[in-house]
């Protein structure tokens, strides 16, 4: 029992303590909601979490807040992977976030624009085509595609 204990202390303390006061990353998550009203692309904006190499799709008044929370937010255990491209669009009068796929003839150099910081739409290069997130809500996107 006190093996156990132990061990989920020294879980809780390499996971920055159990209960612990959320990070600017938390808050900067609350900004991708469901239901964020758009009537224009434009409305619409893809920040990204550089350490955890996740995109949040947010309202472009709050594009630049958001992206200074990230920056603010823990660093020590990111990740090593690329950001996802990702496109930002209005549909329907919601904010959603679209996957670049790269296909045969979509080349992944070409999609630069899509993994950094953008609001709206960007034209699609020729050959790639916007999918929908593999499961969940398309206003968090992690590296693979995965919504959350």
């Amino acid at each position: 029992m006190t093996c156990r204990l132990l061990s989920f202390a020294l879980s809780c303390a390499l996971l920055a303590g159990c209960g612990a006061a959320s990070t600017s990353r938390d808050t900067a998550r609350g900004y991708a909601l469901d239901n964020l009203a758009c009537s224009a692309d434009a409305d619409c904006c893809v920040v990204f979490d550089g350490c955890l190499t996740e995109g949040l799709i947010v309202l472009a008044k709050d594009r630049d807040h958001v992206a200074d929370l990230l920056k603010s937010a823990p660093q020590d255990m990111c990740t090593a992977c690329m950001n996802p491209a990702l496109q930002a669009r209005c549909e329907k009068g919601v904010c959603t976030g679209k996957i670049i796929q790269e296909g045969t003839s979509c080349d992944y150099n070409l999609l630069q624009p899509f993994v950094t910081d953008h609001c709206g739409s960007i034209a699609l290069p020729t050959g790639c085509a916007e999918v929908s997130p593999t499961r969940g809500s398309a206003l968090r996107i992690s590296c693979g595609g995965t919504a959350h």
